[in-house]
């Protein structure tokens, strides 16, 4: 894993695995989407698949109160969101391929 600032992490290809990085702090994992102009896309790993806000709301208060089960989405088109709101001094921890393939190795292990 490398730590990048801004500009080095726009310059890196769609599909980069990522968590934002600020002193001691990591944000979720993401996964890199296009650069744009002025912005780029990221998927966060962690999205419940709802068509919008209010069936989310809907969606994850009646499994809080309930117990029911809900699905999330890993589909990258559905999923990637713009980050055009960033701190110019922002630094991203970006993981490596066999940081990759080890984390899906984990994540196997579940199984």
């Amino acid at each position: 894993m490398r730590i990048v600032n801004l500009e080095t992490f726009r310059g890196l290809p769609s599909g980069t695995v990522f968590v934002k990085y600020d002193p001691v702090y990591f944000s979720e994992v993401m996964i890199k989407g296009d650069t744009w102009e002025c912005d780029f896309l990221a998927q966060e790993l962690f999205q419940v698949d709802a068509p919008g806000s209010v069936e989310f709301i809907s969606l994850v208060e009646r499994a809080a109160e309930t117990g029911e089960e809900f699905r999330v989405d890993f589909d990258a088109e559905n999923c990637m969101v713009r980050d055009g709101f960033f701190d110019k001094e922002q630094l991203f921890a970006v993981f490596d391929k066999s940081e990759v393939a080890r984390l899906v190795e984990r994540l196997q292990q579940c199984l």
